[in-house]
């Protein structure tokens, strides 16, 4: 256990038996890092959508809110003019 492969010399030490405890170890981060790595770049792209959607919405929807911002105001411009206009001419 944890003996070097047969063929490997002094320049491939790092290959160990498939046996050994610390290989299976070495193995499993590694796998446990890719993992990691996709869902990194999963959330990365779940970020970047969001952020397109949220900006894309942004952009259709925000000149509306304006226009009826807008027209809303001019009505309430006007009603307050004809109220001032007939509580001048009251007196």
């Amino acid at each position: 256990v944890g003996v070097g492969l047969p063929d490997s010399g002094p320049d491939n030490q790092h290959m160990l038996d498939a046996r050994d405890p610390l290989s299976d170890k070495k193995s499993e981060l590694a796998g446990c890092q890719r993992r990691v790595e996709e869902e990194m770049m999963k959330h990365s792209k779940a970020i970047e959508v969001t952020r397109a959607m949220t900006l894309n919405n942004l952009q259709t929807g925000l000149p509306g809110v304006f226009q009826a911002l807008t027209s809303f105001s001019a009505l309430f411009m006007e009603s307050l003019e004809t109220v001032c206009t007939r509580s001048y001419s009251i007196k």
